[in-house]
């Protein structure tokens, strides 16, 4: 084994280990607890008790969602232990697939890793369903997520049919995939020869995907026409403060404003991967379908992660201090008022610390991009 590989082995250890001490610090939800009783936790319980029977009496979207139960239903445990086992599980291997993601677009290991860290103190899109794990089919569509990128870097059209095909059982988001791949091959000059064999390989997910939707009869039935119900009952959320602060400073906290420092960066990474900002931009007209804002923008974080890499590993001033300054300002932000096993700051304390950790971590950088573009001055 060379130096290399061995120290990308040496760092997916690292990011394992540290993966468990933020899976403990983020804690377990208690379904018991009357402020969660009308949450859609108790349809996956009911769907994983009653597997693998269909969910009938399920109302949608949730009775579609039935691989995440269904795998909990076929573990030989009480159902909670179940889904925070599988939980855990998934929440293990998604930061590491997430490392060899940023490698696979030619991250450096010194960049990966302090990238997939930043990753690990998102407390809504890594941690909540760590602290939530009924919502393992999130974390399980966030896994095939990548899965697909990297079938579709590589013109793999079997992988990529098996993982959308298994994606239909989770969530809708294979059909993002859709447009997204026929960017992508128009980006690479491939549209003419990929075409046929990708479109190919969604027909399965696609046929899943409705065979699903018939041969589940919920409560309302609504069926396909629930999408469009749902879409006009919360696209009014836009506008609403609330709505906005969420998707484009909490989600991605305390970094949401790194692409703004850094335009001249966020315009070459747009102009260069046209098909995931593409994605992130299905990412966010789909998040109108629902009311759960940071959840639902949950996807886009491969392309924002991606984007920071490339900003870290392109900006000199990132040194390992820099960037270890940046993994406290992360920490802080991981700390919440309930997604955690030690809650240590009040709601209002969570909110003060986004708000703050994003200001500081955005005037930091500021500075340090200041005070190069003063030293280049110099140079010249």
């Amino acid at each position: 084994m060379n130096p290399a590989t061995k120290k990308t082995h040496l760092l997916s250890g690292a990011i394992l280990l540290l993966s468990s001490v933020m899976i403990f610090l983020y804690g377990r939800i208690d379904p018991g607890d009357s402020r969660y009783s009308e949450w859609d936790l108790h349809y996956y319980r009911q769907i994983a008790r009653n597997a693998p029977d269909l969910p009938s009496q399920v109302p949608e979207p949730f009775s579609y969602r039935i691989l995440g139960p269904f795998l909990v239903g076929a573990l030989p445990f009480p159902t909670d232990t179940a889904f925070y086992g599988l939980a855990i599980f998934c929440a293990l291997i998604l930061p590491v697939l997430l490392f060899y993601f940023l490698k696979t677009h030619s991250i450096r290991n010194s960049v990966a890793f302090p990238t997939t860290l930043f990753f690990l103190c998102n407390t809504y899109i890594y941690g909540f369903n760590v602290w939530d794990p009924y919502q393992i089919n999130d974390t399980i569509s966030l896994i095939l997520l990548l899965v697909m990128f990297w079938s579709l870097s590589k013109g793999n059209f079997a992988a990529f049919a098996i993982a959308a095909a298994v994606s239909a059982f989770a969530r809708e988001l294979f059909l993002l995939f859709i447009p997204v791949g026929l960017v992508f091959f128009a980006e690479k000059g491939e549209l003419k020869q990929k075409t046929v064999p990708f479109i190919i390989a969604t027909v399965p997910a696609l046929l899943l995907f409705i065979a699903l939707r018939i041969a589940i009869s919920s409560p309302a039935d609504k069926g396909l026409t629930y999408y469009f119900t749902a879409f006009f009952e919360h696209v009014p959320k836009i506008y609403s403060f609330n709505t906005w602060f969420r998707i484009l400073i909490n989600a991605f906290a305390p970094f949401s404003l790194v692409p703004i420092v850094f335009g001249d960066q966020t315009k070459a990474f747009i102009r260069n991967n046209k098909y995931m900002i593409v994605f992130a931009l299905l990412v966010f007209i789909s998040s109108l379908f629902g009311g759960d804002n940071e959840r639902l923008v949950a996807p886009a974080f491969a392309v924002f992660y991606l984007l920071m890499a490339r900003i870290i590993q392109n900006e000199p001033f990132f040194t390992p201090a820099v960037r270890g300054i940046l993994l406290v300002m992360a920490f802080l932000n991981s700390l919440h008022h309930s997604i955690a096993r030690y809650p240590v700051v009040p709601r209002n304390g969570t909110i003060a610390l986004t708000i703050g950790t994003t200001l500081g971590t955005a005037i930091l950088l500021l500075f340090l991009k200041s005070k190069g573009s003063e030293r280049s001055e110099e140079m010249v």
